[in-house]
């Protein structure tokens, strides 16, 4: 009896320390757009939300970008950081503007970014803490307007490239 007491005691420790699992269910609250070296930044935005496989028709969600700012300052994850620039837009959360969607951004009513197949994974990092190296889960892949994107972004946020840009005129 002793034994089983013992191996339970130790099963669930070790299952209590688990690893951290990615979440795709995380709220997306902040965008990231590199390479947007225009002056000026955009007067306003929008977020649609879309089943995945679903062709980008029929949004389920929809969410207005609050804040647009222009950074210089590169992320952790950034690899090229010489003249480093992005457009950082805000947003408020909601449940269906996460990683389980696909994504349509809209800026100005010209610039649309359709955003799939977004891949999360866990990475470590060089940095250590008391409890060993730090890990993060990230968005390590996704698809722009059909291109494939590897700019690793913390997930709750997306980091997308402003060369993938598609342009519809009014």
């Amino acid at each position: 009896m002793r034994n089983i007491l013992w191996c339970l005691l130790i099963l669930t420790l070790i299952l209590g320390c688990s690893k951290d699992k990615c979440s795709y269910d995380r709220e997306i609250s902040f965008i990231f757009i590199n390479g947007w070296y225009a002056p000026q930044v955009p007067h306003h935005g929008i977020v649609y939300s879309y089943e995945k496989g679903s062709g980008f028709v029929n949004p389920i969600d929809s969410v207005s970008i609050t804040s647009f700012e222009k950074s210089t300052r590169p992320s952790i994850f950034d690899k090229d950081t010489a003249g480093f620039s992005c457009l950082v837009c805000s947003l408020i959360e909601t449940e269906q503007i996460d990683h389980n969607h696909e994504l349509r951004i809209v800026v100005d009513d010209t610039l649309f970014y359709d955003i799939s197949k977004q891949k999360l994974s866990m990475v470590k990092l060089s940095y250590w803490t008391m409890g060993g190296p730090m890990e993060w889960s990230v968005v390590s892949s996704l698809s722009v307007n059909g291109h494939d994107d590897e700019n690793p972004t913390p997930e709750g946020s997306l980091s997308i490239s402003n060369k993938y840009v598609r342009i519809q005129r009014k």
